[in-house]
């Protein structure tokens, strides 16, 4: 009986975790379309960092999702890390900060 659970067991717990994936992705590029339209940008692209996560290194948790945008203000483009969710109850916060990269100067 155990033997014949076992692969319905590790499909719900691999649906579980794509739906999470899912769901989290989804809500993350909600909140910076959102962040995008109040702030008259549009955005070019957007990327998570789960590793190099700019001004953001070693000041987030894995609770929270940085991303790298770059987005289009009036025909300039800017880069910029966003920061998404608390540090202790993640993406149910509705923390977003935002960090600028300064552009290089030639």
């Amino acid at each position: 009986m155990q033997t014949f659970l076992a692969p319905f067991v590790l499909l719900a717990i691999v649906g579980g975790i794509v739906a999470l994936v899912v769901r989290v992705t989804k809500t993350c590029n909600e909140r910076i379309e959102r962040w995008a339209a109040e702030h008259d940008y549009t955005v070019v692209t957007k990327q998570m960092r789960l590793f190099r996560r700019g001004p953001f290194f070693l000041r987030s948790t894995d609770n929270q999702a940085v991303y790298f945008v770059i987005v289009d203000d009036n025909g300039q483009r800017k880069e910029a890390f966003i920061r998404m969710g608390g540090a202790i109850i993640g993406l149910f916060s509705e923390a977003f900060q935002v960090r600028w990269v300064e552009p290089k100067s030639s």
